[in-house]
């Protein structure tokens, strides 16, 4: 988690717009991203109490989706919006959603089919510890905005 609040500490800071995407309950949600990422730091949350067709049906994106364009976030262009997802039901429903993503990888999903993915990496890395690329093949990463940037 700590990796991950680093990146969504330096998106905000960057004023990028977040949005999270889950099929697990509101409550436990919000007060996981609270806890893990502070109050505040995600412009909508959609959650399964709203979309309840789990992934990889692509509807609680397209609930995301309407909470970021009801906050005034341009979303014509979704192939400009990236998912993060851990998964193969994530992965097919953030591209039924039309949308990038960027796989990093779990203990458990390490064998799916991310052949979708605009990428896939084994962690979000750091500059004395990147993540390993593996798709496509590249040199170590650390995911943050300008690597983001470059899967578009």
């Amino acid at each position: 988690p700590e990796l991950a609040k680093r990146l969504v500490d330096e998106l905000s800071e960057a004023g990028i717009p977040m949005a999270i995407a889950t099929t697990g309950s509101r409550a436990w949600v919000t007060a996981l991203m609270d806890r893990t990422f502070g109050k505040g730091r995600f412009v909508t949350l959609a959650t399964g109490d709203e979309a309840p067709i789990r992934k990889p049906d692509p509807s609680v994106y397209e609930v995301a989706l309407a909470g970021l364009a009801d906050a005034g976030v341009d979303i014509g262009d979704r192939s400009r919006l990236i998912a993060v997802e851990d998964s193969e039901p994530g992965l097919l429903a953030a591209h039924g959603a039309k949308l990038t993503c960027l796989v990093v990888l779990n203990d458990y999903t390490v064998h799916q089919d991310f052949s979708l993915a605009a990428a896939v990496v084994d962690g979000f890395g750091t500059p004395e510890c990147p993540a390993h690329r593996k798709r496509p093949p590249g040199p170590d990463v650390v995911v943050n905005e300008e690597f983001l940037a470059g899967l578009l």
